[in-house]
Formats: structure tokens, C-alpha cells, sequence
């Protein structure tokens, strides 16, 4: 059977309230240490940041896969993981029989078995390579405050369990709290019967303000523990873990606080989801927010990001630049560790028996480069 080693994948908010327990840890305090970096060389056509990065195993030929959606190309490209190289790639025709529109996220299940979304559209594709084996349509019901558009970026990705394909979902109606109480943000298909159904409701703080929150704000961030039968959902705007079985029923809060983040002012939001891009962007890079939550299934943690404003003078101007941080958990979600970074980006990261490695900023165009970190408690590197 082929595995997902990377299974960092994304999810939303409930109404439901839970209690909440301290999951501050005294039992040991563990570190990740950078060790060796996996550069991957890239050919004129590749940016080296990628919305969406997978790592799989090749049952076939026994051997694990880098690859990344390549967005000049409309593509999936593939490096072997071990040696670093570039193996192939498979570019998807836009037009046609075969056509798939915009890549807009995938799931390599097995080399002959890959299913895409067609970029904001409700549209999935089965495909052997670059051919159209079958389609499905997320959309069975009009447009509401009850139905999402899948989203799929590191982080967000898609998950199959058994016949259900997951995915992460934007709710089409948030713009009242009437709408926000009906939203759901995560989405499944059954890939024999095309069934769809969705899960998972805003949390109650999404619910006090009147105005519409910012995309930046509602966006959420999940993985899967098969371990224990168990889902784990990160928001950009909540402090805690929230644990749903994998029937989508909420279950347990975790507390997973950074230390440098006391409290997201969602209120704080002076543009639009139509502000320009740049503007947006530079704005929301600089205000504290959680990132994905990751399982490490070979060292049994949990790894959460998040960032926060940090004050620096850059010719003789003081300004506030988003520092990166990971907060590191045990297998009962208590907190063990932290670790502060620089010239990373956050959320693309996937983990590998000898450790995680998280993609570092380069100003070298044609390399992606990513940084093994070991997880340390100290006395040496935990296996």
C-alpha cells in the first residue's frame, strides 16, 4: 500500500465548546537542532516556493518521492528524496479530453493513481499520468453559507482514508454571523459513490464580531494521527489544538499557546479580501497567527508553527518583521519544546524517519532548499 509520509493537511472551526485542559509538560524539555540540507536543483520552468509540496512512498520501485506543484507548468514535478535528483514530471493539459483546467492541489496516491483539483472550482480528477480517468463535482447543491470551496496548499492537503478523499474547504458565505453559524470547512468524497458531505463548524470566537473576519484569519491547518484514530486542527486566530475523531466529531481542546503570542486581534484587520495582494500580504506577514500542525509519526510529537511581530530597525526605521517559532508536543498533546527560526517558510515541511525538514529561504533562484531539524531532548538526538 502507498503511504503518505507528509500528512499535513488543514481544517476549520466549531461551534461546539469544550473544556480545555493545561497541556504544559514539566517531564522533559526537547529542541530541534539543524542538521543536513536536501537541495533540490531546478530547471528555469520551477519557482522555488511552491503552494503544495508532498512526500510519498513508491511501492513499485521502492523508493520515496519529493515533489511539488510546479505552477508555470501546470504540473507535478518529482525528485527522488534520497539522492536529491530530479526523476520526472507529469504536466496536465488545461484544454480538451484530458483537460484539468489550473492545477490547484493534488494527492499522489500511487504513480498511476493521482487525483487533482481544478483551481477555484468544486472540480476533482482521477488521473493515470496526464489522462482523465474520472471526474467529480464537490458542488451537489447550490452555493450557501453550507457548502466550501476546496483549498489545498502545505498544510491544507488532501488525505485519503479508505474511500473518503479530505479535503480542507473556504466556507461561500461568512460575510454574517447568521452565515458563519451554517459554514462548514471540511469536506469528504467518496470516490465509489460520489458522495459528498461536509463538517466542521467556525468556533464560537469566530462568531462575536459582526463584521466578516479576513481570509488570513479563518484560515485553519490540520493532520492525522492513524495512530490513534484522530484528527488535529490548528487555526491562525486560536491558541488551542482541537481534536476531532475521524468521523469529524469534535472531542478535546488542547492548550498550544506560543509564548510570544498573548492574544490574535482579529478585529485588527484594515483590508479587505480584495485589497491588493502585496499590500495584504505585507500587512498579515506581520501580525501573529498559528500555522500548520504536523505529526511526526517515527518520534511520536507534534510540531505547531506560528509567527509573531518582531521589532527591528532597518535603515534607521523601526519596523515589525514575522519571526517564525514551532512548538513542539508530545503524543498526548502536552507541550515539551520550542524553537525560534529565521528565513523559513512556514507550513512547507514534511517529515521522514531521519527527521523534519522545513524549506529555508535562498536567494539562489534555482534551488529549493530544505534543512533537516532533530528533534534533541539534550542528551543526544531522539529517535
Amino acid at each position: 500500500m502507498n503511504k503518505i509520509i507528509m500528512s499535513l493537511i488543514c481544517v476549520t472551526p466549531f461551534i461546539t465548546c469544550f473544556s480545555c485542559t493545561d497541556t504544559e509538560s514539566t517531564d522533559k524539555v526537547v529542541t530541534l537542532l539543524p542538521s543536513i540540507k536536501k537541495i533540490f536543483i531546478l530547471d528555469d520552468s520551477s519557482k522555488a516556493l511552491s503552494i503544495q509540496n508532498q512526500v510519498f512512498e513508491n511501492d513499485a520501485d521502492d523508493k520515496s518521492y519529493f515533489t511539488f506543484l510546479n505552477v508555470n507548468l501546470n504540473s507535478i514535478d518529482f525528485f527522488e528524496l534520497e539522492t536529491s535528483r530530479f526523476s520526472h514530471r507529469i504536466k496536465f493539459e488545461k484544454e480538451g479530453p484530458n483537460g484539468i483546467g489550473t492545477l490547484g492541489g493534488y494527492l499522489v496516491h500511487t504513480v498511476d493513481s493521482i487525483f487533482v483539483v481544478r483551481e477555484n472550482t468544486y472540480l476533482i480528477y482521477l488521473m493515470k499520468a496526464n489522462k482523465v480517468i474520472n471526474k467529480y463535482d464537490l458542488l451537489n447543491e447550490e452555493r450557501s453559507a453550507n457548502t466550501s470551496l476546496p483549498w489545498v496548499q502545505s498544510g491544507r492537503l488532501i488525505t485519503k482514508i479508505g474511500d473518503l478523499l479530505v479535503l480542507a474547504g473556504v466556507p461561500d458565505d461568512t460575510r454574517t454571523i447568521a452565515a458563519r453559524k451554517k459554514a462548514k470547512n471540511m469536506i469528504t468524497l467518496n470516490i465509489q459513490t460520489k458522495k459528498v458531505n461536509r463538517y466542521l463548524d467556525f468556533p464560537s470566537l469566530f462568531l462575536h464580531d459582526g463584521k466578516p473576519w479576513s481570509n488570513y484569519y479563518s484560515n485553519f491547518y490540520y493532520c492525522i494521527n492513524f495512530s490513534k484514530n484522530s484528527i488535529l486542527y490548528s487555526f491562525a486566530a486560536y491558541e488551542n489544538i482541537i481534536e476531532s475523531n475521524l468521523s469529524f466529531v469534535p472531542t478535546k481542546e488542547h492548550l498550544a499557546q506560543s509564548q510570544f503570542i498573548d492574544k490574535i486581534r482579529v478585529d485588527n484587520n484594515p483590508y479587505s479580501d480584495d485589497t491588493p495582494f502585496p499590500k495584504a500580504f505585507f500587512f498579515y506577514g506581520q501580525q501573529p497567527s498559528y500555522g500548520a500542525i504536523i505529526y511526526d509519526q517515527y518520534r511520536e510529537v507534534y510540531y505547531r508553527f506560528a509567527t509573531y511581530p518582531q521589532k527591528k530597525t532597518i535603515k534607521n526605521k523601526e519596523v515589525f518583521i514575522g519571526k517564525n517559532t514551532i512548538i513542539i508536543l508530545d503524543k498526548n498533546l502536552k507541550k515539551i519544546g520550542k524553537i525560534e527560526m529565521d528565513s523559513v517558510y512556514k507550513n512547507n515541511c514534511f517529515v521522514t524517519p531521519q527527521g523534519l525538514f522545513i524549506q529555508h529561504h535562498t536567494d539562489i533562484e534555482n534551488q529549493s532548499v530544505f534543512e533537516r531539524y532533530d528533534l534533541d531532548d539534550g542528551k543526544g538526538r531522539l529517535r
